[in-house]
C-alpha cells in the first residue's frame, strides 16, 4: 500500500478519534454543570426558606401589632353591641327557695291585680301566669337549682303583664313558658317561648305589638293568630249545611210551600250578621308565640368564670 495514502487514513482515524472524546467530554461537562447549577440553586432556596423561618420575628412586628389592634377594635364592638342588646335585662338576685317563692306570690297577685275586664282584673283570681306549679293547690317550694331560671322567667312574665295591661288587653287566659329543644354552641344568650292568649279588642292588639316592637327588651314576635270570641259564622256554616240536607231529603216537598214563608227572616239573628265596617269593635282571642333572649350571665356561670381567672391568675 502507498505509505501516502496509509499516512492519509490515519490522520482521518485519528481526526475521528479525536471529535469522538471532545464529544463525550463536552456531554460529560455539560451533565457536571446541570447537576452543580441545580444543586446551587436548590441550596439557594432552601437558605432563603431558612432565614425567613428562623428570623427573629415571624411573622413580622407590624402585622402582629395590626392582629392586636384587630382584636381590639373587635372586642369594643362586641362590649357595646352585647351591652346594647341586653340593655333591658334586670339584675336578679340570688334568692333561697322560700325568699324567691315570697317574691312570686306577692309578684303573681300584684300582675292579677292589674287593669282588665275580668271583673275589673287583668286576669281570674285562679289564673298564676304560668306558675301553676309553685301556686295555688299545689303550692310546691321550687328546688334551687330551678331559681335561676324561674326568677329570669318571672321578670320577663312581669314586663310582659305590664305592656298588656297597658295596652288595654281585657283578660289574660293561659300563658306557658316553652325552653328549647336544645342549646345550639356558639349563642352567647340563651333564649324562652313564651305562648299566651288572651282576648282583646283589635286596638289593643295593635298596641301590644306596638309595645314589643319598642321594648327595651330583645324580644320577636314568631307567630300569632286570632279569632273573634263570639263567633257565629262557624255555626251557621253547620246549620245551613244540615238545612241543606234536609231540604234534599224532602225532596219536592219544598217547592210546594209559599215563596212568603221561605222569605222569613228570624229578627234575633240579625246582630250577628258577617259585616266588614271597620267601626265594629269586636273581641278577640288572640294567640301568640313571644321569643325572648336573655343575654344576663347564670349564677353558676359566673361562679365558673370567676373560678378560672382565678387559676389562671396563678
Amino acid at each position: 500500500m502507498n505509505p501516502d495514502k496509509v499516512k492519509k487514513i490515519g490522520f482521518a482515524a485519528l481526526g475521528a478519534w479525536v471529535l469522538l472524546a471532545g464529544g463525550l467530554g463536552y456531554l460529560a461537562y455539560d451533565a457536571v454543570s446541570s447537576r452543580t447549577e441545580a444543586e446551587d440553586t436548590l441550596e439557594e432556596e432552601n437558605s432563603a426558606f431558612r432565614r425567613f423561618y428562623d428570623a427573629s420575628v415571624f411573622p413580622s412586628a407590624a402585622s402582629i401589632d395590626s392582629v392586636k389592634s384587630n382584636e381590639m377594635a373587635w372586642g369594643a364592638w362586641y362590649d357595646a353591641a352585647f351591652a346594647l342588646a341586653g340593655r333591658g335585662d334586670r339584675e336578679l338576685p340570688s334568692e333561697t327557695p322560700p325568699v324567691f317563692k315570697q317574691r312570686l306570690q306577692a309578684t303573681v297577685r300584684r300582675l292579677q291585680s292589674l287593669p282588665g275586664e275580668a271583673d275589673g282584673k287583668l286576669s281570674a283570681p285562679t289564673f298564676f301566669f304560668g306558675f301553676e306549679k309553685y301556686l295555688g293547690e299545689t303550692d310546691a317550694l321550687p328546688q334551687p337549682d330551678d331559681i335561676p331560671m324561674l326568677a329570669a322567667q318571672l321578670d320577663f312574665i312581669e314586663h310582659f303583664a305590664e305592656a298588656l295591661a297597658e295596652a288595654g288587653v281585657r283578660e289574660v287566659k293561659s300563658l306557658s313558658c316553652v325552653a328549647p329543644k336544645s342549646d345550639a354552641e356558639g349563642e352567647c344568650a340563651r333564649h324562652l317561648d313564651y305562648v299566651v292568649t288572651f282576648s282583646t279588642r283589635p286596638q289593643g292588639l295593635i298596641r301590644t305589638m306596638n309595645a314589643l316592637a319598642v321594648s327595651s327588651r330583645f324580644v320577636s314576635v314568631a307567630d300569632f293568630s286570632f279569632k273573634e270570641t263570639a263567633d257565629s259564622i262557624t255555626p251557621r256554616l253547620s246549620a245551613d249545611s244540615n238545612k241543606d240536607s234536609a231540604a234534599r231529603g224532602r225532596g219536592g216537598r219544598r217547592g210546594r210551600r209559599s215563596a212568603a214563608a221561605e222569605e222569613q227572616v228570624d229578627e234575633s239573628k240579625k246582630e250577628n250578621r258577617l259585616v266588614t265596617d271597620p267601626a265594629v269593635n269586636a273581641v278577640f282571642d288572640v294567640t301568640m308565640t313571644v321569643k325572648v333572649y336573655d343575654f344576663r350571665q347564670p349564677p353558676e356561670e359566673e361562679e365558673t368564670a370567676a373560678k378560672k381567672k382565678k387559676k389562671g391568675a396563678r
